[in-house]
């Protein structure tokens, strides 16, 4: 009988030393059955180069450090039977199906080890400690609101342009953005499905596995930099709402 067990990975930043953790987990268990036991290590980039080989190779800060990011990287401990074997697959990015670990043993009391060695194993891989993360609807709604008040300034602005040239265009633009309901639900609803886009865009910074080597400019890191463009359109947005409200307040 072939007992699996599996551990979920997510929300966490992976080095080249994590790697080399893990790998060095299967040589020990490989080193149990010299005879019949073997490992493979795998990398894959997003040009489509694959990398094979032993650990020490694979897992090396001179092959990791390509033109390319590295997207996926297998590893597997094979025990001699056809069933039985250790796979470790990570991919960076959100999968749920790439990111686990699945052990298949004969031996209960030996699959049970390994589990709490790989899951030990994991547990010191830096966890993803965005916030954004955590309280994703806490965040689609920030970004939402920043987006209708971004649309409101633009619409006060519009008419204020456009009641230079014809007053009665500008009170029926005025009434039709604050007044009307129809108008109300297409601004909420253009409002709602802006926020999920950038949200799910600003997340990509952050992604649940995250690969920390490699080339530096290709790295999650340097991505962060589109955070300033999301504050940017929620922050403004915001103060120019609380200027006009002040500018109101004053000229009554």
């Amino acid at each position: 009988m072939i007992r699996t067990r599996k551990i979920k990975i997510a929300d966490r930043i992976f080095t080249i030393r994590d790697l080399v953790r893990l790998a060095n987990l299967l040589d020990v268990q490989a080193s149990k059955k010299p005879k019949s036991a073997h490992t493979s290590h795998k990398v894959e980039f997003e040009d489509g180069v694959i990398f094979e080989g032993p650990a020490s190779e694979v897992l090396s800060e001179t092959e990791l450090n390509r033109s390319s990011r590295p997207k996926e990287i297998e590893m597997w401990l094979f025990l001699g039977t056809y069933r039985e074997s250790i796979n470790i697959s990570l991919k960076e990015g959100d999968s749920d199906f790439s990111n686990r670990i699945t052990i298949s043993a004969s031996d209960a009391e030996s699959a049970d080890a390994i589990y709490t060695q790989l899951n030990d194993a994991i547990e010191k891989v830096k966890p993803q400690s965005f916030w954004g993360r955590k309280h994703d609807f806490l965040l689609f709604l920030f970004i939402s609101i920043g987006v209708i008040c971004l649309i409101d300034v633009t619409l006060r602005i519009l008419a204020f342009v456009v009641s230079k040239s014809s007053p009665s265009l500008a009170q029926q633009l005025i009434y039709w953005s604050i007044s009307n309901s129809g108008g109300f639900y297409v601004v909420v609803g253009g409002a709602s499905v802006l926020g999920f886009i950038v949200q799910q865009w600003l997340l990509s910074a952050w992604p649940s596995v995250e690969f920390n080597f490699g080339s530096p400019h290709l790295r999650a890191e340097s991505r962060r930099q589109r955070l300033m463009a999301v504050w940017t359109l929620i922050l403004v947005p915001l103060i120019l709402e609380v200027i006009t409200e002040i500018v109101k307040g004053v000229l009554k």
